[in-house]
């Protein structure tokens, strides 16, 4: 059983001008990891964390687009947990209605 929690500060590029585009993203996180091992909860906070994804967005207006994406998360445990691995992640799928200032 695991819980992540991450929050994020991205750039979005568009390369060609259309609806494609790529992010990247830099933040923090923290959750919890159950130890298929021990059973030992380990929880973490404040870890760095990074973002990359791609999607497409369709503009419905000037100032307004609907996109679906793609992420993947990872979290740096920074040696915090005790696993062999320093690293967890997640991917993730969404549909996104953005608004343009």
């Amino acid at each position: 059983d695991w819980g992540l929690g991450a929050g994020f500060l991205t750039v979005t590029w568009w390369p060609d001008g259309s609806g494609f585009f790529l992010r990247l993203g830099l933040g923090g996180g923290g959750g919890d990891i159950m130890r298929r091992d021990t059973g030992e909860l380990l929880h973490f906070e404040d870890k760095g964390a990074g973002l990359i994804g791609l999607g497409y967005e369709f503009q419905l207006g000037r100032k307004f687009a609907l996109g679906v994406a793609a992420d993947g998360i990872g979290i740096d445990l920074d040696g915090a947990s005790g696993l062999e691995e320093d690293l967890v992640g997640m991917g993730s799928f969404s549909v996104q209605f953005n608004w343009y200032l």
